[in-house]
């Protein structure tokens, strides 16, 4: 045998030798790669679900108890507890505004008469009113959404009240959010981020303006029920920052479950 015959004998050795190895490594490999696969569905289907966003542990229990429900069911129970949030939020708002209205009203009843006086009365007067008024109906709409929730999760309406209960507390923005970025759902989630964020520097305003008022009160140079409006003033205006949290929460909501898929 020549040496180029001899090389060619060699190389198809070394290429024979080489396919073998091959095909005996096949198998494995398609082991490996389906233990791969099976290991990325795994993770997928252990990953943290679209609401766990908002930051929110008493939405993530109501969902874990709702159990195994589609995903027009989780998009309702999550619309619904946000919606729920919110008015439970503002319950608790307008309930401090009643009582420092009441308040304004006491002292006005018991000051001495004079010009202003009547026209002040008539205006704390109004306000008591309509704080009334929106008690009666934030609860009513807060019912309603629990009931429905309850309805599509299967779960006791008086449960889903103890939890959101336990969610509430006296000026507190509500239901977090991730702040949009530039990739995110463009000109809503922006603009609706942006009105919360105009309105919560409005509300740090008027928390600085009321603590101002404190102390001038204490200073002798101002008086109770001037203290008084402005606190009104402050729940209205916090009033309004969680009415717009809420809705940037419901943008997010609609938006979340796309992202994820």
């Amino acid at each position: 045998m020549g040496l180029y015959a001899t090389r060619t004998f060699a190389l198809l050795h070394v290429r024979d030798r080489a396919q073998q190895r091959a095909a005996a490594t096949m198998p494995r490999m398609k082991r490996i790669l389906a233990a791969l696969a099976a290991l990325t569905m795994s993770l997928a289907a252990h990953a943290a679900p679209w609401w766990s966003a908002f930051g929110e542990p008493a939405l993530d229990g109501v969902m874990q108890a709702a159990g195994d429900v589609d995903d027009t069911a989780q998009l309702a129970l999550v619309q619904s507890w946000i919606v729920a949030r919110v008015q439970q939020s503002r319950l608790t708002l307008v309930r401090q505004l009643l009582q420092a209205a009441r308040a304004e009203q006491a002292l006005l009843m018991n000051a001495e008469p004079g010009p202003a006086r009547d026209p002040a009365l008539a205006a704390v007067g109004q306000r008591i009113e309509q704080a009334e008024a929106a008690l009666d109906q934030l609860v009513s709409e807060r019912n309603q959404h629990l009931l429905a929730m309850a309805a599509t999760a299967h779960l006791d309406p008086n449960e889903l009240a103890k939890r959101l209960a336990g969610t509430s507390g006296p000026a507190v923005p509500l239901v977090a959010a991730p702040a949009p970025g530039a990739d995110d759902n463009g000109p809503t989630l922006a603009a609706l981020a942006r009105e919360a964020a105009r309105l919560q520097q409005l509300q740090r305003a008027r928390e600085l303006e009321f603590q101002a008022r404190q102390a001038r009160e204490r200073a002798g140079d101002s008086n109770q029920v001037a203290t008084l409006q402005t606190w009104q003033q402050l729940m209205l205006d916090t009033d309004r920052t969680t009415v717009a949290a809420g809705k940037l929460a419901l943008a997010w909501a609609q938006w979340l479950p796309a992202r994820q898929r």
